[in-house]
């Protein structure tokens, strides 16, 4: 089991496309799919408080418990599979919603392996942990990318880029009307107007 898990972080490094490929003729299914989004977010959730107290932060410094933590995180990453799905479909994708979770689980599991690595090089150097850390953030945006590719078998990682984009704008605009919805938009205006 872990020299196929092995395997599947060396090819994701090397040819992340071929990797998400691997991943989808697992054909895991909705349930497997769903347990590997709340394993590895059970995972961040534990990582994040754990860098919290080593940054010194009491449990009442934080800024939000890790049950909505969890809960938050679950929630965005499952939007986030459904935007990418939808968003697919103009480009005649047949990638679906259980199989854009899986992949996102993934990205989030090699996420968790650069923040210890990170953090490992952070007992070094503060100042290459932070070079280290951007340079996670553009490779992560590339894995994206390449699963995007082979989740609706794309021809191009242009083409990607534009399903990305609209999944992302997507969702950005579906939170905004909910909070104007919710009329927390109306206070935070009013309040800023009366300062």
């Amino acid at each position: 089991m872990m020299t196929h898990v092995i395997a599947l972080v060396d090819q994701t490094l090397r040819q992340p496309r071929a990797a998400g490929q691997t991943i989808l003729k697992l054909n895991l299914g909705p349930f497997v799919s769903a347990l590997c989004l709340l394993g590895t977010v059970g995972i961040s959730v534990v990582m994040f408080f754990l860098i919290m107290m080593g940054q010194g932060s009491g449990a009442g410094m934080m800024p939000i418990g890790p049950i909505a933590l969890a809960v938050s995180l679950t929630g965005v990453t499952a939007l986030f599979a459904i935007a990418l799905t939808v968003c697919g479909l103009p480009f005649r994708g047949a990638g679906r919603v259980d199989q854009a979770i899986v992949l996102l689980a993934w990205l989030q599991a090699m996420l968790i392996g650069f923040q210890v690595l990170q953090l490992a090089i952070g007992l070094v150097s503060v100042q290459a942990a932070g070079v280290f850390g951007i340079l996670v953030g553009v490779f992560v945006i590339w894995l994206l990318l390449n699963f995007t590719a082979a989740l609706h078998e794309l021809p191009s990682l242009g083409a990607a880029v534009v399903v990305v984009l609209l999944a992302v704008v997507g969702l950005a605009l579906a939170f905004s009307f909910l909070i104007n919805l919710s009329g927390f938009g109306g206070q935070s205006t009013t309040i800023w107007r009366s300062v």
